[in-house]
């Protein structure tokens, strides 16, 4: 996140009090800079040994659930009260106080009644956190950052048997059977197999009689003549016939039921289906030994056609015999086939036609792109505003320093100063009567410090002005609280006391943009003679606030002048 830099700056004063004072957090006896006490740090100008706030140094070893006290020379951690006191006690993000264990826990964002991880993943908490993992059927996108379904039969992950289809199913996948075993086989339901039937096991061939023996065949069968001795006798004559014979004045040789006696005396099959007629319009012929079957033609569903020769039903690859049946791919399946699309598209409700997906709509509260998300067809790219540029991982935008890449502030007394998105020419000239601190750049003081005892005009004349430049991105937001702009310190003497005041100069923004307000702002006095400005709401770019920071003092209660410090805080346009 932007975090604007907090400004801290104390005045200086061309004359230190001349009596030496005893306080808390000073030593009054002269000390040489190597020879402060432990806790304390020599400080030039006084030449006394300061105390070192160890608390607001961020020096301390205090635990969570603790708090720092500042003591002098050092400190002490005190177990945080309840939050029956003012201030509730701060925990990092992802901890909240418990008035139980007087301690800051973890906070569980997966039990929360608003699950913070979408339908297609599962919430695990961690310490302070908490991560979001796709459930089991889905793979994280590496461009949209989202759990999307894995296809289990595009990329063989499925466990269904070869007579099996797998049809894919958002998280997982269903195996449907499709084989269809045709006539002389039937399906094994547990194996998925077609099984042969044994026709013999029917007494097929009984029909035939005694001579004729039945052999079993995948998906068919056949009946077999058992080789017995010929007559001894011999024939003249061959006629075809259903009961043929051939006789002799004493022999008499006879053929079956579905053959005819040659001229060898041998017994042929008739065969029945070519003669036209033998079964009907919806039946196909199939010849065996001594007869034939009618069989019903099969009635092949749709994906599948009839095989004349086998009366089988076979696949039909759509894919091949009907190019451009699907937008992008296509895949045949048995008895179907599965149109899919490539990344970056969807597919149609009709299931063939690809259409693109917008990336910037659709998963627009992931922040694809830190600018602007721009959809194209298969993809979407990112564009940033002007005043910035892309960065190298393609999503975030890097801000351009005009200041060092261009001269951009030519004016006298101006100064460069970058902001997000953009610049200003900020002036630090002096107003009338007022030069340039040879010893700090950004103060004008007067030229001349004297003045008449009866010219009130000239005593309440400010001493000093010092200029100030904070830069925020627009809509900072925190959720700690108030955020903390700018800190002044003034003399630390406990003889000296500063009034501060706050006002509000002038504001600079484009009628579109909510102006800010001194209610903006809050003014807090922290220490003794110490001020904090802090940020009360957020502030919407682009704008440019200019705050004055007065300074009164009063040596042992007879005042001493006044100094103003212009604060401009300049808003950027966009919140990035």
């Amino acid at each position: 996140m932007y975090q604007p830099q907090r400004q801290t700056t104390q005045p200086d004063y061309d004359r230190e009090p001349e009596d030496e004072h005893v306080n808390n957090n000073t030593i009054s006896s002269r000390y040489q800079e190597d020879q402060c006490p432990f806790g304390y740090i020599f400080n030039s100008r006084t030449q006394l040994c300061q105390d070192v706030d160890e608390c607001e140094a961020d020096l301390h070893v205090c635990s969570t659930g603790e708090v720092c006290v500042n003591m002098p020379g050092g400190y002490r951690c005190s177990r945080a009260q309840p939050t029956t006191t003012s201030q509730p006690v701060r925990c990092q993000p992802g901890f909240q106080y418990s008035d139980v264990y007087h301690r800051c826990i973890d906070i569980d964002e997966c039990s929360e009644q608003e699950s913070p991880c979408d339908s297609n993943q599962v919430c695990e908490n961690t310490m302070g956190s908490y991560l979001c993992q796709c459930k089991s059927g889905f793979q994280l996108d590496s461009i949209t950052q989202a759990c999307i379904d894995i296809n289990e039969c595009q990329v063989d992950l499925h466990n269904c048997l070869p007579s099996q289809r797998c049809d894919n199913t958002i998280g997982s996948f269903q195996c449907v059977r499709y084989t269809s075993c045709g006539t002389g086989y039937t399906l094994n339901a547990q194996t998925g197999l077609c099984e042969d039937n044994d026709e013999c096991a029917l007494h097929m061939c009984d029909h035939l009689g005694p001579g004729y023996k039945c052999r079993n065949t995948l998906g068919f069968f056949r009946c077999d003549k058992i080789n017995t001795p010929g007559p001894s006798s011999t024939t003249e004559t061959s006629t075809p016939c259903d009961s043929c014979s051939l006789s002799t004045p004493s022999i008499t040789f006879r053929c079956p039921r579905g053959y005819y006696a040659n001229a060898q005396r041998r017994c042929i099959d008739i065969n029945e289906c070519e003669k036209s007629g033998a079964c009907k319009p919806n039946q196909v012929c199939i010849n065996i030994p001594g007869g034939y079957i009618c069989s019903n033609k099969m009635n092949c569903e749709p994906g599948f056609r009839l095989n004349e020769e086998t009366n089988r039903c076979m696949d039909i690859d759509e894919c091949v015999e009907q190019p451009g049946l699907c937008d992008h791919n296509c895949h045949n399946s048995w008895g179907s086939y599965r149109c899919t699309c490539r990344s970056g598209y969807t597919l149609y409700q009709d299931n063939r036609t690809c259409a693109d997906i917008n990336e910037c709509e659709m998963f627009k509260d992931r922040r694809l792109c830190i600018g602007y998300c721009v959809n194209q067809p298969g993809s979407y790219s990112c564009q940033c505003p002007q005043g910035y540029r892309l960065g190298i991982d393609g999503a975030s935008c890097q801000d351009i320093d005009e200041c060092t890449s261009q001269n951009v502030c030519t004016g006298r007394n101006e100064v460069c100063l970058n902001m997000r998105g953009a610049y200003r020419c900020v002036s630090t000239a002096c107003p009338p009567d007022y030069i340039k601190d040879s010893q700090h750049a950004n103060r004008c003081k007067r030229i001349t410090m004297s003045c008449r005892e009866d010219d009130k005009e000239c005593l309440q004349k400010p001493l000093t002005y010092t200029f100030h430049f904070i830069t925020l991105v627009s809509n900072l937001t925190r959720s700690s609280g108030p955020l903390d702009l700018f800190m002044m310190r003034g003399p630390m003497w406990s003889s000296t006391n500063v009034q501060f005041d706050l006002r509000l100069d002038k504001v600079h923004t484009p009628p579109s943009v909510q102006a800010a307000s001194l209610q903006s702002f809050r003014l807090e006095e922290a220490d003794h003679n110490v001020a904090n400005i802090r940020l009360l709401q957020p502030l919407i770019g682009p704008q440019d606030i200019y705050l004055q920071l007065f300074m009164k003092f009063f040596y042992n209660g007879i005042y001493g002048g006044t100094t103003i410090s212009n604060i401009a805080i300049f808003v950027s346009q966009y919140e990035f």
